[in-house]
């Protein structure tokens, strides 16, 4: 058959049974702390399930002490609803997008900076307001369940 279709007998399946019957991979989660950062009062923390990033075969953390959470459930004025965040509090040199947090009013703001470089310079796009929490390592859609 392989010669007829052009692909290598490696690639040719003889499984009757469609692709959608198949169980879908398991993604791990694992139960921590989380900041709730809603578009109006304080910032709360959360029991939660998020991604379990220590499970991943790319992604090697040194320590799981060094990476906190933040979670936006309603779109503000730098992250649109829905945005878990996983921030990486050691600051190490080089290009990214940083979470930062500012004082408005007496408020505090989830807001965030990106240092790249043009050419051997680097540029950030950083205001002198901002307080650095860290570097995002993960930016993702989830739906957390944000009740205290």
């Amino acid at each position: 058959m392989s010669p007829a279709t052009g692909l290598a007998p490696a690639s040719v399946t003889l499984n009757p049974e469609p692709e959608t019957t198949k169980e879908p991979l398991a993604h791990p989660t694992m139960l921590t702390h989380v900041t709730v950062v809603p578009p109006e009062g304080d910032w709360y923390e959360v029991a939660a399930r998020v991604p379990d990033i220590f499970a991943s075969q790319q992604h090697k953390p040194r320590d799981k002490k060094l990476y906190e959470y933040y979670y936006v459930p309603e779109t503000i004025e730098y992250f649109t609803g829905f945005t878990l965040l996983v921030v990486e509090r050691e600051l190490r040199p080089g290009p990214g997008m940083f979470l930062a947090l500012r004082e408005e009013n007496g408020k505090k703001q989830l807001c965030s900076f990106l240092i790249s470089y043009k050419g051997l310079d680097q540029t950030n796009t950083r205001t002198p307001d901002m307080q650095t929490i860290g570097r995002v390592r993960i930016m993702d859609y989830w739906e957390l369940d944000t009740k205290k």
